[in-house]
Formats: structure tokens, sequence, C-alpha cells
């Protein structure tokens, strides 16, 4: 094989492989998918060859620049070129004959590996290569999508669900797999609901709340009902949401475990502030919880505390409702949740707008903006953005205004989601479209109607006054 056919693209990389002699794909296949740097007694092992052998095999492969010895760890030990060896791992994985080294890597890492958050990492990882559906394949992925989840590798922990769920489906859901099903269910939600449109969110949790019913999994059946109430609320279904949330919520007080029934209670709270029951909401978490700043742990919780800190600055409450969402803040902080964090800056954010700090907002919008779009996700990129053209209306930057008014909206439509609690909309709606800056999909008009056809009674009231003082407007 001449020293410059391996590369990224798919076919270079096939012909590569099938370039190699099967000795070699066997060592080979060996360095791609072990945990580097690779011992040349692993090698020897899993190829079931005697040292002697395995080292000409790895010098043939060191000629070929696929692999450099890892001088750092002694002798015998190898990696493969990253550089030179683009593709070639998802190219040996299409070679049959090749993948029955996976179980003989699995089976040495199984042995050799000793108990802990590293060993359940690598096992799963080849366990998801092999698409295994035994029992303890299955365990193995569910623990690390879990543990990739808390350290905040969402994408990771994604992925080990989805596959999860794949795997699942294809057999019958009962009793462990049930189970199992249903917690990769909420896993996957947690992990990338972000990024996933509402309707399908919703058809994987009907199909989560099916499973959970018909086997009796009375727990996981209140956090389903309250994940559907959360999504059918997005979806603008407030009587089935309602209706989601209230069973889950008796659910919870049947069960009476204190977690479940502050997610339960926060639920609620969340869904009476998007009908615009602010107050209440806030009087409602305080009965049923009581102190606002004792948290929880876990994300659900937490993000729902932080959006209470936002529901007291609505009612006027500014200080401890900013002290509340950076008390969350910083708990998040202290148990690695990303994605609490960013939740948090957005509330705060949010809250800045409504009593229209400027130069706050824009100083918690720059420390968001500076993380990836695939990190932040639609939700948060809807509201960001739609606060960043308010800030640049207010410099009568009107251009970049509707630029950004743009890109909010096509978060909300990807989502699925058009609804918001952005009162400073109307204003900047209002001028860009006296200035020729028209986004057909969301008028002046079109918002008014939209709001007071939605069941949402804060937003309505504020649509009524903008309604009137765009009469009032016409009549002087």
């Amino acid at each position: 094989m001449g020293q410059n056919n391996v590369n990224g693209e798919p076919n270079g990389a096939l012909r590569s492989w099938q370039q190699l002699q099967d000795e070699e794909k066997g060592v080979m296949f060996s360095l791609l998918h072990a945990t580097p740097p690779v011992s040349l007694d692993m090698l020897s092992a899993v190829a079931g060859l005697p040292a002697t052998q395995v080292l000409n095999i790895v010098e043939l492969l060191k000629k070929k620049r696929l692999i450099k010895e890892d001088k750092a760890c002694g002798k015998g030990f190898y990696f493969p070129d990253g550089q030179r060896v683009a593709g070639l791992a998802e190219a040996s994985l299409a070679d049959q004959a090749a993948r029955a080294s996976l179980d003989h890597i699995l089976g040495f890492y199984r042995q050799g590996l000793p108990e802990g958050p590293e060993r359940t990492l690598v096992l799963a990882d080849l366990y998801h290569k092999l698409g295994d559906v035994s029992d303890e394949g299955l365990r193995c992925l569910k623990e690390a999508a879990d543990l990739l989840f808390h350290r905040g590798e969402r994408e990771k922990a994604a992925r080990y669900y989805s596959a999860l769920l794949r795997f699942l489906s294809k057999g019958t859901l009962s009793g462990d797999h049930a189970a199992l099903f249903v917690a990769s269910t909420l896993g996957s939600i947690s992990a990338s609901g972000h990024l996933v449109p509402l309707q399908e969110q919703i058809e994987l949790l009907e199909e989560a709340h099916r499973v959970a019913f018909e086997q009796g999994l009375s727990e996981s059946l209140a956090r389903i009902r309250l994940s559907l109430g959360q999504a059918l609320k997005a979806a603008g279904d407030y009587t089935r949401a309602s209706h989601y949330f209230h069973s889950g919520w008796e659910l919870a007080e049947e069960i009476g475990d204190p977690r479940l029934l502050r997610v339960a209670a926060l639920s609620l709270v969340d869904f009476l502030f998007w009908k615009g029951h602010v107050a209440e909401a806030v009087r409602r978490y305080e009965e049923v919880v009581g102190n606002l700043e004792e948290f929880g742990e876990d994300e659900a919780s937490l993000k729902a505390s932080a959006m209470l800190g936002w529901c007291s600055v609505i009612c006027g409450r500014v200080a401890r409702g900013l002290g509340m969402i950076d008390a969350v803040r910083v708990k998040a902080q202290s148990l690695g949740m990303q994605d609490v964090c960013i939740y948090a800056d957005l509330m705060s954010a949010l809250s800045f707008m409504d009593i229209r700090n400027i130069e706050q907002t824009e100083a918690v919008l720059d420390r968001l903006f500076a993380q990836p779009d695939d990190v932040l996700g639609h939700y948060v990129l809807w509201a960001a953005n739609a606060m960043k053209g308010y800030i640049l209306f207010t410099r009568g930057k009107y251009q970049e205004t509707f630029e950004y008014q743009k890109k909010a909206f096509e978060h909300s439509r990807i989502l699925g989601w058009k609804h918001h609690r952005g009162p400073y909309n109307f204003e900047y709606l209002n001028v860009l479209e006296k200035h020729g800056f028209i986004l057909p999909e969301m008028t002046y008009d079109s918002e008014i109607k939209r709001m007071l056809a939605w069941d949402d009674i804060y937003m309505k009231g504020v649509a009524l006054r903008y309604r009137a003082s765009m009469r009032l407007i016409s009549e002087s």
C-alpha cells in the first residue's frame, strides 16, 4: 500500500483497509478500537499470536506510517497515527471478519480493568460498536450514558441513550428492559431535548408512558407524565399538558418521595408561569416546597428554581429573584451541570431585560454566545437572539436587529415552540416594520393576534396594551 492512500474520504479509507493483509488487519483493528496506548502484550493476547509475530506486524504498520510507538510509556506501547488513519476506524467496522476482534478486546478489558467509571466507559464504547444487546451490554451502556451526562458530556450521553432505545425497541419491553427503556427515554430528553423538535419528543415520551403504565413503573410513570406535560406545554397543547402535570403530581403524592414531589411541584409552578399566573406560581412554590433557597440537586429542580427567580423579578421582588438565580448558578457549577449554568444565565438575561438593564443583559448574553450553538440549543438561542436584537434596536441598528429577529424565529420554528414572554419584541417589531424590515411569519399584528389566542393571561394583557397603544397612535 502506498504511504499516501489513507485519508478522510470514506472510499479512500476503505481502499486503504482492504489493501492490508489479514494479519495486519487484526492488529490494526485492535489499535484502532482499543484504548490507546496499546501494549504489545495486549495485541498478542487479542490476536492470539506470539509476541514476536505481532512485533513483526507492528513494524510493518509503522513503516506504512499507520501507527506510532508511544515512547513516553516505554517500549512496546503503540497508538494509531490520528492524521494518517482518519476514516480507517469506520472502514474497519464494516469488515465482519475483523469485527470478531471486538469480542476479544472486550474480554481483555473485562478481565484486566478494575471496577470504576473508566472501565465502564471503555466497555460501553466497545458494546456500542458491537451493537451488543446482551443484558450486560445494555446495563453498561446505561451506566456510561448517565456518567457522561453528569459529567456534562451531553452529546456522548445522548449517543448512548439513543443506542439503548434503538436496541431495546427491537425486543419485548418488559421487566428490566422496560425499566431501561423508560429511564433511557428520560435520559435522552434531558441530554438532547434542547436540539430535538417537540413532536419527536412527544412521540418518544408517549411510547415510554405506555410502557411505564403497562409495567407498573410508578415513579418512572410520574416522571414521564411531568416530562410529557413540559413538551405538550411547549407545543401549545395546554389542555393535555394540564392533564399530565396534574396526574403526575397526584401520582407523586401517592408515592410520597420528597425529591419526586419537589420535581412535580416545580413542574406545576412552571406551567402556571407559562399560563401567565406568575404571582400564583411563586405562591404555589412557597406553599408546597417551602424555603425558596432550598434547592434540589437534579437538573429539573435547579432549572425550575432559576425560572422562579425570574418569576420573582417579574413580581417586583428583584433582589430576591436575581439572588435566587445566582444561587442556582453557583450550585450548578459545584455539581458540574453546564446546562443548568446556561439556563441560569438565560434566566438572568431575561430578568435584566424585564427591568431594562441593558448593560447587564448584554454582559450575560456575551457569556452565553461564547458557547457553541449545539451546546446552547434552540430554546436558549431563540430567546438570546431576540434579546440581542432588542439591544441593537435601542442603538438604532435596525438592519442588525432584523437579522437577529430572523435568527430567533428560525430557532423557534425548528423547536416547534413560538410562544414567548418578551413584551420588548413588540417595541422593535413596530419600528422595524416602519423602516421596511418585515418578517411575514412574525409581524406586529400577527404577534398580537397570536398572543390574544394563546392561553397566557400575562401576555394577553401585554398584547392588549400594545394593541391599544397602536390605536391611539393611529387616531392621533
